[in-house]
């Protein structure tokens, strides 16, 4: 009888003790998710915030595409007001 109760004394003391490992391994399961949830989360927000940027530099982009388009018309209708100057400079001369 001293026997059987010496043996579920150590049952009782080894299932208490796999008990606590797998508390312990849960606590640190969970604690490893929470970290991997708060990464994710920041990595969410720093892609946000890049597409964001990127949205402004495409934006900027555009606007600079439309100058140099702008400028290029100036360029050529002051070229073309420069031909017809040396034109006029050059019938007079003659």
């Amino acid at each position: 009888m001293q026997q059987q109760c010496d043996r579920l004394k150590a049952m009782v003391e080894n299932l208490d003790s796999t008990r606590e490992q797998l508390v312990q391994r849960l606590q640190s399961t969970s604690q490893e998710k929470a970290g991997e949830e708060q990464d994710k989360a920041l990595l969410l927000q720093d892609l946000a915030t890049f597409k964001s940027q990127l949205q402004a530099k495409e934006q900027e982009v555009g606007d600079l595409r439309r100058s140099i388009e702008q400028l290029d018309e100036t360029i050529d209708e002051l070229q073309g007001e420069l031909d017809v100057k040396t034109e006029e400079l050059a019938a007079a001369r003659s």
